[in-house]
C-alpha cells in the first residue's frame, strides 16, 4: 500500500471550493506509462406540457433509438447550443421516460419512491464490485475499501437522513440557507455539502430556502420546483414556519442558542466545519473528506425525474442493455472554464492511463463511457479509440471553450441551462456506475462521480487521473 502523508486545506477558487489533500509524493504509477417567468418561460412550460404525451417504453429498443432526443444523445456533431425546439423535445421526452427496474435495473433498484430514502447508488452484481482490483494495492488510505466497507457507508448515510429527519420539527433547530454560492452546478453541491456538514455539526437540520430566487440550474420547463428538489430528494421534511425570520440569527457560531441560524451557501459558511468536529458520532478516524464523500452522496439522492432521464439515456447509448459489459470504465475530459483552475490535459493522457491500468486489471475494460463538456474533444477519442474498446456517450453540447465566465452562470434561469443540468447530472450517475473512473480531480463533476463511487465499495480500484496526484475531498 501506498503510504502518504497529506497537506490539507480548504481552498477558495474563482468558482469551487475545495478541500485539497495532495500527497508528498508520486500517488499514481499507472498514468507514467503506458501509450501515448418571463411569456417565453410561459410558452416553454406549454410545450412542455404539450410534450408530456411522449412516453417511450424501454421494452423497445428500436422505437427509443428512433426518438429524436436519443438521436441528439447518440449524436456527435453537437458542436453549438441546441435550438429551442431540441430544448424542448429533450426536455419533455427524458422526464416523462418509463423507468422501471425492470427496464433499467442499474439505475432504478436502489431508488425509494417514499420515505425513507435514505442511500442511493447504481446497482451491480454483488460478485463484481471490486472484482476486477482485489490484487491491487490501495492508492492511498482514503482510496482504499479499508476507508469505505458497505455497512459503515450505509450506517453513516442513515444517520445523514435521521439527523435531517427529526421527529418533532417544531423543537428542532435550523440552519437555513438563504443564498446560493454562484458557481457551476459540481461547485454548489459541495459547497452545500460543506453547508451540511456544519449543520451537523452544530446539531442543526438544515433547511434550503434559497428557491425564493429559484436555483439558478432549474427552469419551470424542467420543473416547478426551483430548489435542488427539481433534480435531487428533499434534504428534509421539515418546513420553515412563515414568521421564522423574525426570531432568526445570521450564522456567526454554531453554539447560538437560536433556533434558525440562515447562512449564504458560501465556503464563509462551509468553513464553520472545518476539520468537521464530528467525534461525537463515533468516527473520528475518518478524516475531513470522508464526511464530505458522504454528505455529497445524501444530498445528490436522484429523486425520480433524474433517474428517468439517466434511464432514457442509458437504454438509447447502450441499444436497451441492462447492464455494461465489465469491466466498465468511464473518462471524463473536463474542457470548458477549467483552464482558469488546472492547465489544460490533452486527451490522450486520459486515455494512455486507463490502457495502462486496463492491463493490469484481471480483465480488461471493455466498455468505456465518454462524458466531456466539449464537442471538439468527444469527436476526437471516440475517432481514435473506437477500435479499442466499445465507445458510449451522450453527445449533447454542453458549454464553450475558453468562455471568460462559466456557461453555467451566464445562461441562469434558462431552458437550455436546465437541460444542460439535468444531462450533466446524468453524466455522473452514469459514470459513478463504471468500475473505473478517469478524470481530473480539479473538477467538482469529476469529484462527484468519485464520491459516488466511493460509497459503493468500489474505492480501491485506483481513480485514473492524468495528473498524478490524488486531491481528496471535493
Amino acid at each position: 500500500m501506498t503510504t502518504i502523508k497529506d497537506a490539507c486545506a480548504i481552498v477558495s477558487l474563482k468558482h469551487a471550493l475545495t478541500l485539497i489533500c495532495v500527497s508528498t509524493s508520486a500517488l499514481f504509477a499507472y498514468a507514467a506509462v503506458g501509450r501515448s417567468m418571463s411569456g417565453e418561460s410561459m410558452r416553454l412550460r406549454q410545450t412542455a406540457q404539450f410534450h408530456k404525451s411522449i412516453v417511450h417504453d424501454a421494452a423497445s429498443p428500436d422505437v427509443l433509438a428512433s426518438s429524436p432526443s436519443c438521436q441528439v444523445m447518440r449524436s456527435r456533431s453537437m458542436t453549438g447550443p441546441a435550438s429551442a425546439q431540441v430544448i424542448q423535445e429533450m426536455t419533455a421526452e427524458l422526464t416523462r421516460y418509463r423507468a422501471t427496474i425492470d427496464n433499467c435495473p442499474m439505475f432504478m433498484t436502489n431508488y425509494q419512491a417514499s420515505d425513507p430514502y435514505v442511500y442511493w447508488t447504481p446497482w451491480q452484481p454483488d460478485d463484481t464490485i471490486g472484482k476486477w482490483s482485489r490484487h491491487l494495492d490501495c492508492q492511498s488510505d482514503e482510496f482504499c475499501d479499508a476507508m469505505y466497507p458497505l455497512e459503515e457507508n450505509r450506517q453513516i448515510a442513515k444517520h445523514l437522513y435521521d439527523h435531517q429527519h427529526p421527529v418533532d420539527c417544531a423543537n428542532a433547530k435550523f440552519l437555513v440557507i438563504t443564498k446560493e454560492w454562484i458557481g457551476g452546478i459540481g461547485s454548489a453541491i459541495h459547497v452545500k455539502s460543506f453547508v451540511l456538514l456544519s449543520a451537523l455539526k452544530g446539531a442543526r437540520v438544515l433547511i434550503d430556502a434559497a428557491d425564493e430566487n429559484r436555483w439558478r440550474f432549474t427552469h419551470p420547463a424542467l420543473c416547478d420546483r426551483g430548489s435542488m428538489e427539481c433534480f435531487f430528494a428533499p434534504l428534509t421534511h421539515c418546513q420553515l414556519p412563515p414568521n421564522w425570520k423574525g426570531t432568526a440569527r445570521p450564522l456567526v457560531s454554531l453554539d447560538d442558542d437560536a433556533q434558525y441560524l440562515f447562512t449564504n451557501s458560501s465556503p464563509a459558511a462551509a468553513g464553520i466545519a472545518g476539520g468537521t468536529g464530528l467525534h461525537h458520532l463515533g468516527f473520528d478516524h475518518k478524516p475531513p473528506s470522508w464526511w464530505v464523500t458522504h454528505a455529497s452522496a445524501y444530498i445528490v439522492r436522484p429523486n425520480l425525474q433524474t433517474l428517468q432521464a439517466t434511464c432514457f439515456a442509458w437504454n438509447c447509448i447502450m441499444h436497451g442493455a441492462a447492464q455494461p459489459v465489465r469491466p466498465f470504465a468511464s473518462v471524463f475530459v473536463r474542457a470548458g472554464d477549467k483552464h482558469k483552475e488546472a492547465n489544460p490535459t490533452d486527451p490522450h493522457e486520459y486515455f494512455s492511463a486507463l490502457w495502462s491500468l486496463s492491463h493490469n486489471l484481471t480483465e480488461p475494460v471493455r466498455t468505456v463511457y465518454v462524458g466531456t463538456d466539449s464537442a471538439l474533444l468527444l469527436n476526437r477519442v471516440i475517432q481514435d479509440y473506437r477500435d479499442d474498446w466499445n465507445m458510449v456517450w451522450t453527445g449533447y453540447f454542453r458549454s464553450a471553450i475558453g468562455t471568460e465566465e462559466p456557461k453555467e452562470i451566464s445562461m441562469a434561469f434558462t431552458a437550455e441551462l436546465g437541460l444542460m443540468s439535468l444531462i450533466t447530472l446524468v453524466d455522473v450517475y452514469i459514470s459513478s456506475a463504471a468500475d473505473v473512473l478517469v478524470g481530473t480531480l480539479t473538477s467538482n463533476q469529476c469529484r462527484l462521480r468519485d464520491e459516488l463511487r466511493k460509497v459503493q465499495g468500489k474505492a480501491r480500484m485506483p481513480y485514473v487521473t492524468p495528473e498524478r496526484q490524488l486531491l481528496a475531498g471535493v
